[in-house]
């Protein structure tokens, strides 16, 4: 579950502050699939970095699976994935990156992976420097789904 309370946040620059939530809430149970539309420059990706706690909020709570994300625990790391719109990815091959980092996950499930690269038709040789950003894009959902968090973003 996610649970999102009066939540505000701004952005600031040297001449300026842009408001992006004034007093936010809501709560996702557990099990939903919620998407987020509206036009570009609307807060859906700040949205998606301050329930991961990339961004800090100036007023309010979120908390993922009970974890207040400002906590950046171990807890909050293994409850949720989060695969952004950009990313960079290390000059390894997709298995080699999935054995250095899949340790992190408690539920990951090989088998899921290993599907989920054959639907996807990722080679999981190649280098992840070396695949396109389609390709690279489906191969990190390859294993964030593969990670089975509670919270995927």
């Amino acid at each position: 579950m996610i649970e999102i309370r009066n939540l505000k946040f701004s952005y600031f620059t040297l001449k300026s502050r842009t408001e992006v939530f004034d007093s936010l809430s809501m709560m996702i149970p557990s099990g939903e699939i919620v998407g987020l539309l509206g036009r570009n420059g609307t807060g859906k990706s700040t949205l998606l970095n301050l329930m991961a706690g990339l961004l800090d909020a100036d007023a309010g709570t979120i908390a993922v699976e009970g974890v207040d994300v400002t906590q950046r625990g171990t807890t909050l790391y293994t409850s949720l994935m989060i695969v952004p719109e950009e990313f960079s990815l290390p000059q390894l091959t997709l298995d080699r990156f999935v054995k250095v980092t899949a340790p992190f996950y408690p539920n990951y499930d090989e088998a899921r992976f290993a599907d989920c690269c054959s639907r996807f038709e990722v080679n999981r040789a190649v280098r992840l420097d070396r695949m396109s950003m389609g390709q690279r894009k489906k191969a990190y959902l390859a294993f964030a789904l593969a990670c089975n968090t509670p919270v995927l973003l």
